[in-house]
């Protein structure tokens, strides 16, 4: 008479006692492996599948995300190439009024404009000619 054991999940295969003349129970025990197997596997492509449709919403929402932002920044780049040039207006309005006032002051004093410059050149020139004279003096 054929003894039948039943087989348990925590007792290792190797510590197992197949019953040789009872192939249905060896079939049985190979079904049961292989379905727990799938089971796991459906269970790993449902969490693959959930993963990927949290990374595609996750995506759609970065990719607006980064829309909105790159508006924004265009909005404050023209914000602030407006300000500049604004404010390089301001200064070529300012610096033209201090030119005709400066022309305005050579005119009262009587002299050509262009003189303003040499006038200050011949100064530093002699200036620096005193200079170099001073240091070349010979000790004595």
């Amino acid at each position: 008479m054929t003894k039948h054991v039943r087989f348990e999940d925590d007792v290792p295969s190797e510590s197992r006692e197949y019953c040789e003349s009872c192939s249905t129970h060896q079939s049985t025990t190979r079904q049961r492996s292989l379905e727990k197997q799938v089971k796991s596997l459906q269970m790993e492509i449902a969490y693959a599948k959930e993963f990927a449709e949290i990374c595609h919403s996750r995506a759609e929402v970065l990719q607006e995300n980064n829309t909105r932002l790159l508006e924004h920044i265009k909005q404050e780049h023209a914000k602030h190439r407006e300000t500049i040039i604004r404010r390089l207006q301001k200064l070529q309005e300012t610096t033209e009024k201090k030119d005709t006032k400066d022309k305005d002051w050579y005119d009262c004093v009587d002299m050509p404009s262009f003189l303003g410059p040499l006038r200050f050149q011949s100064i530093h020139t002699s200036f620096k000619n005193e200079v170099t004279t001073l240091d070349t003096v010979p000790e004595g």
